[in-house]
């Protein structure tokens, strides 16, 4: 698989257009050119540069990326230059086929980064990368919705942009993963936005997500359409007036809610799920899939996340104390990504096979909520103690 620049004029072009584009919907939301130039710089700096000098000399390469990349190239072949034979029903046949089922989807969202930057590797690499400064803006959005002070939610898009997992899992490998949080964030966004005032416009969006994993990861689709009930029974909950209604809740969420979806799932799926390989206890899996894995435990061919993990292991103290401050504050500004967070961490934490960096990267949502808002507190306290002192 040869992931080398061919043609340095094409990719100085596109380089340089993404650039542009990215630039200008950050400073749509900060209206500071410089910062908003600075963090994407910093944000698509190791892609660019890997991909223009390092990746012959250092290639970086998993199983799965080298299989999206092969498959997804062979099906652009066949499209003859026209992108909508990709909705055709021979098209749909073969993509099926290639995928083994129905989980085709992402063989479509390469081909359009190779229907729009060329057959390079860096093609659909450069999309998620695109993808991913999406969702930081979608998540800052999301962030609003809580009535935070909007220098506070600023703050937190900068973060964003340069959050280590983000960076490093978008900017080397070609995997779903990043699409997949792109597509939960934004189907979070809608939930919560038709929960203060309905949009068709919302509906239509959460619907249509609801649709694309049903062709990417299609368990999703069923997770999204539970949340959605559970997220508007809750609320309507919420209205009844008591001094304990907010620990009931609580209670609910953390620990009756994730023990009847573990009983539900392992009923109704279990034949299903034996596939994936030998189940675990989640009570041991779920703090696992947390904090997987210890940096100088990783193999060679994910030394890409070496730092990052290092990063996440330092933060741990900081998130725990963030998703404290969301639980107290925000819990029902949120609520959708805390119903994700126990979904996921319960299915996750079942299967030692998907304990790990990659299957966490759909959280990355609460995750960075979490991170952000542990650090934001922390330096807060300790600015204000210096000023008293």
């Amino acid at each position: 698989m040869d992931v080398g620049v061919t043609s340095y004029l094409s990719y100085a072009i596109t380089v340089l257009l993404l650039l542009v584009i990215s630039i200008f919907l950050v400073n749509r939301e900060i209206k500071n050119v410089g910062i908003s130039t600075v963090l994407i710089i910093i944000k698509y700096s190791l892609s660019i540069t890997y991909f223009g000098y390092w990746c012959d000399k250092f290639p970086i390469m998993l199983r799965d990326d080298i299989v999206y990349y092969q498959n997804s190239l062979s099906i652009y072949h066949k499209l003859n230059g026209n992108l909508f034979n990709l909705f055709s029903k021979d098209m749909f046949l073969y993509m099926g086929m290639l995928a083994g089922g129905s989980h085709f989807g992402f063989y479509i969202f390469n081909c359009i980064g190779f229907f729009l930057m060329g057959e390079s590797a860096y093609a659909p690499i450069f999309l998620n990368l695109g993808c991913s400064t999406l969702t930081a803006l979608i998540l800052y959005k999301t962030f609003l919705q809580t009535n935070v002070n909007k220098i506070v939610a600023i703050l937190y898009l900068c973060f964003l942009l340069i959050q280590w997992d983000l960076i490093a899992w978008s900017s080397f490998i070609n995997l779903k993963d990043t699409f997949v949080l792109l597509n939960l964030s934004a189907g979070m966004y809608c939930m919560i936005k038709l929960q203060s005032k309905f949009h068709f416009k919302y509906l239509l969006v959460l619907l249509l997500v609801i649709f694309v994993f049903l062709f990417v990861r299609f368990y999703l689709s069923y997770f999204l359409l539970l949340i959605s009930f559970l997220y508007f029974f809750l609320l309507r909950l919420k209205r009844i007036e008591s001094k304990y209604m907010g620990l009931i809740m609580k209670g609910f969420i953390f620990l009756v809610l994730p023990v009847l979806f573990y009983i539900a799932f392992r009923v109704l799926f279990s034949a299903k799920l034996a596939v994936i390989g030998g189940m675990s206890n989640p009570i041991i899996g779920f703090p696992r899939y947390l904090i997987t894995p210890f940096p100088f435990n990783i193999s060679s061919e994910y030394k890409f996340i070496f730092i990052p993990s290092i990063l996440h292991w330092l933060i741990l103290p900081f998130m725990v104390y963030g998703f404290y401050v969301i639980c107290s504050r925000y819990l029902y500004a949120v609520m959708p990504l805390l119903l994700l967070f126990v979904f996921l961490g319960v299915f996750y934490g079942s299967f030692p096979e998907l304990q790990g960096p990659r299957h966490r990267i759909p959280l990355l949502g609460l995750i960075s909520l979490c991170q952000f808002l542990g650090l934001y507190e922390f330096i807060k306290q300790v600015c204000y103690k210096l000023k008293l002192a």
